[in-house]
């Protein structure tokens, strides 16, 4: 018999924070920025003929499931998924983690590390990162880069699937 464990150390925002304040009109528009970018590997068609369907769906009354249903025909399975996507996209780098815990759950997250584990496009402050990371909370809420820094945390947090 085996088991297997997840563990998640750094600064970070926690999935259920984060589907509390989600937007939909602002996911939809996230995810035609990352479909321009070419994130998806769908062709370009059949991303846009997704949205332009989910958009007349959903419109302005999406709620969390309506959302979670919106990424997962896109690939996508959760929004810290979708955040990573956004941070890499826009940073052009890959800074951030993220680990499912869970059917829509999990973390995105800055870990910790080590002095000379560090390169030289890492933040160095706690206040590089929550400025990095609510810079993308805010392109799928609809908090203000202040109110978006209250859902980052220290995250020190283990488990098993």
């Amino acid at each position: 018999m085996s088991a297997d464990y997840w563990s998640v150390k750094g600064i970070g925002v926690n999935e259920e924070d984060l589907a509390n304040e989600v937007s939909g009109p602002k996911v939809v528009a996230a995810l035609k920025k990352l479909k321009e970018a070419g994130v998806f590997k769908r062709a370009a068609a059949d991303v846009q003929k997704s949205l332009k369907a989910l958009n007349n769906t959903y419109g302005e009354d999406m709620d969390s499931d309506d959302i979670y249903d919106m990424l997962d025909s896109l690939g996508i399975y959760t929004l810290v998924e979708l955040l990573s996507d956004i941070l890499e996209t826009s940073t052009g780098t890959c800074l951030f983690n993220y680990l499912e815990t869970g059917y829509q759950e999990g973390y995105l997250f800055y870990p910790a590390k080590y002095q000379w584990d560090m390169q030289a496009k890492d933040p160095v402050t706690r206040g590089q990162v929550e400025d990095i990371l609510a810079e993308a909370i805010v392109k799928i809420t609809d908090l203000s880069q202040d109110e978006a820094k209250t859902l980052i945390k220290d995250i020190d947090e283990a488990g098993e699937y």
